[in-house]
């Protein structure tokens, strides 16, 4: 299993992760420090893992706006924690996830392709699991609707934007802080992500046991991920609401409903976003800002040039500069 962290500008930067087959280590635990500089800012890695789970904490210290590739040869299950400063990512280059302090998304993918920008420091703690580990914990159960895992399903949010709680925090604190002899910390690390996975699933979509607080039933999910694909291919000419919710086979109610409570954003919160998030990305290769705002949508560039820079406090002429 490799990770690669890259830079998404042309600046060479490149920090290589390599790990044994399902984080299978010759110890009970494996740790490794890396720290790598360039010309944006900092990146430090602390990593700890054993077998079938990977824990990161990150800290990129960027003194200007920098954007990074990660990219993973496996399927993996991320548990990703904002814990200061902000994230803007595509996953998979077609889904765009922004994340703000205190809050944290999870997802599942058949191997991982993200692009993150940063404007300052930030701090994120991250869980991977491998495959084979959750269908330990999930194999012939139905919290996976299609059994999305089995079929290696190209990305499965399990959570969107979520609040980090005081609960989190407390498990969080518990992993990075744990002193214990080896073969025990072994133990109670494991437990405390089995802890963080069970209190994430809660209140997720996937899992909606009777007494669930969502009124989103598992027959919706796949729905709600036709809604959300849908979006993402028709960012130039969007549907409207009740067009969107016809194609998907929702009404409006539970489509706006669920659509947030599934990954964190109102409909057109997210179609804001995505259209965001690339528009940057194709600024950043020099596209001309009239060609990139038709691409994204806006049939007038000064409306584009003021959305984006509410959301980026720049101009898009200034952003290949």
């Amino acid at each position: 299993m490799t990770i690669s962290i890259t830079s998404a500008s042309q600046e060479s930067f490149n920090l290589e992760l390599k790990y044994p087959r399902e984080f299978s280590g010759l110890h009970q635990l494996e740790e490794r420090y890396s720290q790598k500089t360039a010309a944006w800012g900092n990146l430090t890695v602390n990593e700890l893992w054993f077998d079938g789970a990977c824990v990161f904490q990150s800290t990129i210290e960027a003194n200007q706006h920098c954007r990074l590739k990660m990219q993973c040869d496996s399927p993996c299950w991320l548990m990703n924690f904002v814990l200061d400063g902000e994230l803007n990512t595509m996953v998979q280059m077609d889904a765009a996830l922004n994340t703000k302090a205190n809050h944290f998304n999870c997802f599942y993918c058949s191997s991982l392709a993200v692009e993150a920008g940063i404007e300052r420091k930030t701090h994120v703690f991250t869980v991977c699991l491998t495959r084979r580990f959750i269908k330990h914990l999930f194999w012939k159960s139905s919290v996976f609707t299609g059994d999305e895992l089995a079929n290696n399903g190209e990305k499965v949010f399990i959570a969107g934007n979520q609040l980090i709680t005081t609960e989190l925090k407390t498990i969080i604190g518990e992993i990075t802080g744990a002193e214990q002899p080896t073969y025990i910390r072994r133990i109670y690390l494991e437990g405390k992500i089995l802890e963080l996975l069970s209190l994430q699933l809660k209140d997720s979509m996937f899992f909606t046991p009777d007494n669930t607080k969502s009124d989103v039933v598992h027959t919706d999910l796949s729905k709600l991920q036709t809604a959300k694909q849908l979006l993402e291919q028709n960012i130039r000419s969007p549907f409207t609401l009740t067009e969107l919710a016809k194609q998907c086979g929702l009404n409006d109610f539970k489509l706006k409903k669920g659509f947030k409570e599934a990954f964190g954003f109102t409909v057109f919160g997210y179609l804001n976003e995505l259209r965001m998030n690339r528009a940057k990305s194709m600024l950043q290769k020099g596209l001309p800002v009239n060609e990139v705002a038709d691409y994204v949508g806006y049939k007038n560039a000064h409306h584009f040039t003021v959305a984006f820079k509410k959301r980026y406090q720049v101009l898009p002429r200034d952003v290949f500069e």
